[in-house]
């Protein structure tokens, strides 16, 4: 009986373990968004990194609440150059409302790595 009950406990430990969540992977993205404050409209062109259930949610075009993170956080200038946000002060780490995002791409890369114009700051 102790066999039994001990195969079963291992058993149960075995599948336990595999059924752990694995980690939620990023994706590099290019962002559009709106903030809308006090009738002022200011646009935001970002590229960074957010998790793949962030992504579904915004694909799914839920009315999802909350923020999600942008990391490696990059942005366009006027001249469509590509700058990094992380500087000595900045980490490029940055948090959107699911609501203000109002175009997504799906990246392959980090667009300082493919643009040859890119500043770094």
């Amino acid at each position: 009986m102790k066999k039994y009950a001990f195969i079963i406990f291992i058993s149960m430990l075995i599948i336990g373990c595999n059924n752990q969540d694995k980690p939620n992977k990023k994706v590099w993205v290019y962002l559009e968004s709106h903030n809308i404050i006090k009738n002022d409209t200011t646009a935001h062109y970002n590229y960074g990194k957010i998790h793949q259930s962030d992504l579904d949610k915004i694909k799914s075009q839920s009315t999802s609440k909350g923020l999600f993170e942008l990391t490696d956080g990059r942005y366009l200038d006027d001249d469509q150059k590509v700058h990094d946000y992380s500087d000595d002060i900045e980490n490029g780490v940055f948090f959107f409302r699911f609501k203000d995002v109002v175009y997504i791409e799906i990246q392959k890369y980090d667009p300082l790595k493919a643009n040859t114009d890119t500043i770094t700051d």
